[in-house]
């Protein structure tokens, strides 16, 4: 008698187990729990205001140096010029490579601070929010499917730019 027990008790513990777990899966359907969401990196990368405010000061330094060269490229095509034209030439070429130079080191670096920070406040952001995973997509291309109610990207916008403004 005591073997049918045994059975009897295991399975009662399984389809227990089954009830529970089911019950568990379907109150967290049910409730909206977010503790998987999802943002638009891309969007939070363009929209942030760190982005914002140092690319417009790299985009002054790069308007600053265009202007040089467009300068020597004028004095280049001027008929008299008091510097020969190959010396011009060949400042022209410098100054190409030194604003192409600029460009690339200057969004490089500048693109990984900003990601540093991003990055810092998602961590803030997560623990605060109380969600367990949040995934970073680029337009959606990482993400196949994704409800539009587990999208934070405008909650987390707005939280890194007060956080970096201080108002957080």
């Amino acid at each position: 008698m005591k073997k049918l027990e045994t059975p009897s008790v295991i399975s009662y513990a399984s389809l227990l187990t089954v009830i529970l777990l089911g019950g568990y899966i379907f109150f967290q359907q049910i409730s909206g729990d977010k503790e998987l969401v999802y943002f638009d990196s891309q969007e939070v990368f363009e929209n942030f205001n760190m982005t914002r405010e140092l690319y417009a000061t790299g985009n002054k330094e790069i308007k600053l140096r265009q202007n040089k060269i467009d300068s020597l490229y004028s004095r280049l095509n001027e008929s008299i010029t008091t510097i020969p034209k190959d010396s011009l030439t060949r400042l022209l070429i410098m100054e190409n490579e030194s604003l192409k130079e600029f460009n690339q080191t200057f969004t490089s670096n500048e693109s990984l601070k900003i990601w540093a920070r991003i990055n810092s406040y998602a961590n803030e952001f997560v623990k605060e929010s109380n969600y367990k995973i949040v995934i970073g997509t680029m337009n959606n291309s990482m993400l196949i499917y994704g409800k539009e109610q587990r999208n934070v990207t405008k909650e987390f916008l707005d939280y890194i730019n007060k956080k970096y403004e201080g108002n957080r």
